[in-house]
């Protein structure tokens, strides 16, 4: 199994005292969504990833039902969103 190039960097940031954002950027097609995976797979806590790769995108509403669901999961969580840049306002909510 190939491991992405940025698995090992954004696992070490995550098991880190910060709780901040990570976004993964990249060019289409290089194994974002991949190495996503991977780290959801390796990950000792629960997890909630969910794609926003619909025919139609979802709504904020969207993300704001899956930050609750991760939440009633409890501490040590792990919430992906895989390309939420196709919700509209990702950022604001």
């Amino acid at each position: 199994k190939i491991v992405r190039s940025f698995v090992t960097e954004l696992e070490s940031r995550l098991r880190g005292a910060l709780n901040f954002i990570q976004v993964v950027l990249g060019p289409r097609q290089v194994g974002k969504s991949t190495g996503l995976k991977q780290i959801a797979d390796r990950w000792l806590g629960p997890v909630v990833m969910v794609t926003a790769d619909e025919v139609a995108p979802p709504s904020s509403e969207w993300i704001e039902l899956h930050w609750k669901i991760a939440r009633s999961k409890g501490p040590g969580t792990l919430l992906i969103f895989d390309e939420i840049q196709k919700v509209s306002g990702w950022s604001t909510t």
